[in-house]
């Protein structure tokens, strides 16, 4: 019977239309618009009554529908003699929807004073998703719970939801049940360190009412002689987990989580996270192990490609929050005239509704990306997207003075404290945090970028400029959401998979229904996501090289260099990994789950191989380590290290010198230039080598960045410091934590190799762990214990000069954090606010 009535419902052209009005409505009053029509309130009652019958529906389209059309209702009222928060609830509970009904206090408790009949069904609803756990219970979504449930059962799943789908949520309370076993590791891999930092963030929240020394997150790789927790957390990049993997052979895990694990495409890094699932998996086969990534359409891939029985596909396409999409035209013949054309939820356009007048021109990129928000986004938390660093910086520097009549706050001003504090005064951001503006790109310092999130959450920053950076999982909504042309890379349209995951970010749950995706001038965008899927087709990476570079991968793996351009590392990590499987007879097995099915082409694949192994000595326990650097390169730069002991040289000088130590610098050119010239192919004169040697010592030794940035700008006086500013941090993040990370990786695990074979297995084991002190920042052991618990380098490198011992390990340096008052030590605000949000004190 409901059935009937909700396809009569739904095929009623007078609701349907009905609906179209609600929503021109509801944006126009968003937008002060008069869009010229007048609601009927007999029809829009009549339309929350035909809302509250198609949220009994299982279909999506009729309940993303009745969530609409009842919070647009719900807000055209609210205030008004006319109040829809009843009928609301009613919709909400039908929905499953429970975290919504918190989002407005007269939603939330109005429940008591519903009719019996409706308080019956709610709580009959609500106690079929009710969770305990410990003293603890809350209520899950439909979706959540049936994740709960399963997660519950130990199940193999993955697991495809939108960004506001509160799947995060789920798994971190589901580690809190499973942490409550006597000996537990979960590994938690995620694809950035800024991710690491806020999973590391929330854990410590959930973990809070534990006793403080029953379970550890660690978020660096701890040294190979120091003893692991029987209880822990390991939430790591795959570059981190690699390194703790080689150091700590007998680990094993019980749960892995794999976050945003559709980044199983993104080339060298995508192969490496598999190579990493592959060892986890080696462990312990019967692991549970869980992948979670935003809309993804063919989730049997993971099953495919790591060869694991009887994974889970939990689905959900329904987001706790509802998006809006406002196509915003600029009208070429007068200036700042701006034609209003809404597009609902994306799929049919409304119609035009009215113009928008700003009294500026609109003529550049930075017009229409900083005029416009300012305008629309008055009293709102705001996201505009930038198409790369230094177009976020101009973009936000515009915004920031079209607002400069603006009154700054305490907050703002300790944000822009803060920025001069961890990067230099002349930083944009402390001027743009004044006027509560700030922007967000992936070189930005850990606990700034943590800070302006933070600040952006707690609505005291209101204008955020951001990069494609916001797209790698880190948790941070807004009111509305800006584009313009969008881009990922350069000159690459902004992919619609891409551009759903950002629309996903529009509405804050608990805050309001609705979110706002303004697209200023769609009709110029090189791509139309909107008419596209908003489900992604995940082609592994090691998939994709293998069949679209065949040439380029037979060449690699023979040993032919290119000379005039360099090997792609996405080639030189599927031919390590190919190398590897060939040794340990998992080859075929490799094919099978990259669907590479020609016969042919497997033949020569593995030829070449077989060749390749009749040159390269090194082992596949060396080669593993660096495993986007060719195993030929590997090999070359073990013979170069060889010829040189056997020569004559003096192995001491070959080792790396701490960085505290005499001799540091001349030690740190000379791995460089090595590892330049024989894994990367560069001219061995470069002065390359020097200047990285000089930038990678000062980071290693904790000077901070205003001081390292106050170096280069004697070097060039008269460069524009912004510019000279993003130079030097790009050149942190890229050259130094990236690039000389790997570089100095494969020289360790190679020269390691080597003492090794010629039985000096003491100075192989005192090898300084540079790669480590560069990833980093640090090179002293109480230091990296502290940014171990979640620390950023700024804020452990402060705690640090106050601790009383160089050398405590995590669990020592957590011990001391808790007892001291860091009241007395004389940090800022945010510093202080930083340690306070691990639960550390």
């Amino acid at each position: 019977m409901i059935t009937d009535l909700i396809d009569k419902v739904w095929k009623n052209e007078r609701f349907q239309d009905a609906v179209r009005n609600i929503e021109i409505s509801w944006i126009s009053k968003e937008l002060s618009l008069d869009s010229g029509k007048t609601l009927d309130v007999d029809l829009v009652k009549k339309a929350m009554q035909a809302a509250a019958i198609l949220a009994c529906s299982d279909n999506l389209e009729h309940r993303s529908t009745a969530y609409r059309l009842a919070t647009s209702i719900y807000d055209l009222y609210q205030g008004e003699e006319i109040n829809f928060h009843k009928p609301l609830r009613v919709i909400l509970t039908r929905l499953e929807n429970f975290p919504s009904i918190k989002t407005k206090t007269d939603v939330s408790e109005v429940g008591k004073d519903l009719p019996i009949s409706l308080v019956t069904e709610e709580l009959i609803a609500s106690k079929s998703r009710e969770v305990f756990l410990e003293d603890e219970s809350f209520l899950l979504t439909g979706f959540q719970y049936s994740l709960w449930r399963l997660l519950l059962d130990e199940r193999k799943a993955a697991i495809s939801a939108p960004t506001s789908a509160g799947k995060s949520y789920v798994l971190q309370k589901f580690l809190q049940h499973v942490c409550n076993a006597d000996q537990v590791s979960v590994f938690y891999l995620v694809p950035t360190r800024a991710l690491i930092a806020q999973v590391s963030a929330d854990l410590s929240k959930i973990f809070s009412g534990l006793d403080e020394d029953s379970i550890d997150i660690v978020s660096v790789p701890p040294d190979a002689e120091v003893e692991l927790s029987k209880r822990a957390v390991y939430v790591m990049t795959q570059e981190r987990t690699q390194l703790l993997l080689n150091t700590h052979p007998g680990l094993i895990p019980k749960v892995v989580v794999i976050d945003e694990a559709h980044s199983i495409s993104d080339g060298s890094r995508g192969v490496l996270l598999q190579s990493v699932i592959d060892s986890l998996l080696r462990r312990n086969a019967f692991a549970q192990i869980l992948f979670a990534s935003p809309m993804i359409k063919n989730l049997e891939i993971f099953e495919r490609l790591f060869r694991v029985d009887e994974i889970d596909c939990v689905v959900s396409e329904e987001p706790a929050v509802a998006q809006n999409f406002v196509v915003l035209e600029i009208d070429p013949e007068e200036d700042g005239l701006i034609k209003v054309n809404p597009r609902g939820d994306g799929r049919a356009d409304l119609g035009y509704i009215g113009d928008i007048k700003i009294k500026s021109e609109l003529a550049t990129r930075a017009d229409r990306l900083s005029y416009i928000p300012a305008y629309v986004g008055k009293g709102s938390i705001n996201i505009i997207y930038a198409n790369g660093a230094d177009e976020a910086e101009r973009v936000a520097i515009k915004l920031a003075n079209i607002l400069r009549g603006r009154r700054s706050t305490p907050r703002r001003e300790a944000l822009a404290e803060l920025a001069i504090e961890t990067v230099h005064e002349s930083y944009e951001m402390a001027t743009c945090a004044k006027k509560g503006v700030a922007f967000h790109y992936g070189e930005v310092p850990a606990l700034l970028r943590r800070a302006v999130e933070s600040a952006v959450s707690d609505g005291d920053i209101d204008f955020l400029v951001c990069t494609s950076t916001l797209l790698q999982g880190v948790n941070l909504p807004a009111k509305n959401i800006f584009l313009y042309r969008p881009e990922k890379g350069s000159n690459k349209p902004l992919k619609s998979t891409d551009f759903w995951n950002l629309a996903g970010r529009a509405g804050r749950l608990l805050k309001e229904f609705k979110g706002n995706i303004f697209l200023i001038d769609y009709g110029l965008w090189k791509e139309r996501p909107l008419e596209q899927s908003k489900k992604e087709i995940v082609v592994p990476a090691i998939e994709r090289i293998i069949k679209e570079n065949p040439r380029e991968l037979l060449n690699i793996i023979e040993g032919k260099r290119h000379t005039k351009r360099r090997d792609s590392p996405d080639v030189e990590s599927v031919f390590v990994k190919l190398f590897s499987d060939h040794r340990s007879g998992e080859l075929q097995r490799t094919f099978e789950g990259a669907g590479i099915v020609d016969p042919n082409y497997r033949e020569q694949i593995e030829s070449a191989l077989q060749l390749a192994a009749s040159e390269i000595s090194l082992p596949d326990s060396v080669l593993v380590q660096s495993p986007n650097i060719s195993a030929h390169k590997q090999q070359a730069l073990f013979n170069r290290i060889q010829c040189l002991i056997d020569q004559g040289a003096d192995v001491n000088d070959l080792l790396p010198v701490h960085p505290l130590k005499v001799g540091a610098y001349t030690s740190c050119v000379n791995v460089l230039g090595l590892c330049h010239e024989y894994l990367l192919g560069l001219d061995s004169e470069s002065k390359l080598a020097s200047f990285q040697a000089v930038i990678a010592l000062k980071w290693m030794r904790g000077v901070t960045l205003p001081q390292i940035i106050d170096g280069q700008i004697e070097r060039k006086p008269n460069a524009d410091r912004r510019v000279l500013i993003r130079k030097v941090l790009e050149v942190i993040e890229k050259d130094i934590r990236f690039q000389a990370v790997r570089l100095y990786g494969c020289y360790i695990s190679i020269i390691k190799h080597i003492l090794e074979l010629r039985g000096w297995r003491e100075l192989a084991n005192h090898v300084v762990p540079i790669s480590l002190f560069l990833e980093v920042g640090a090179c002293d052991k109480t230091t990296i214990s502290l940014m171990s618990l979640g620390l950023s380098r700024v804020t452990a490198k402060q705690l640090g000069l106050k601790s009383i011992s160089k050398s405590l390990d995590v669990r020592s340096a957590r011990k001391w954090v808790r007892s001291i008052d860091i009241k007395k030590l004389g940090l800022s605000e945010l510093v202080e606010r930083e340690i306070v949000a691990l639960n550390l004190v």
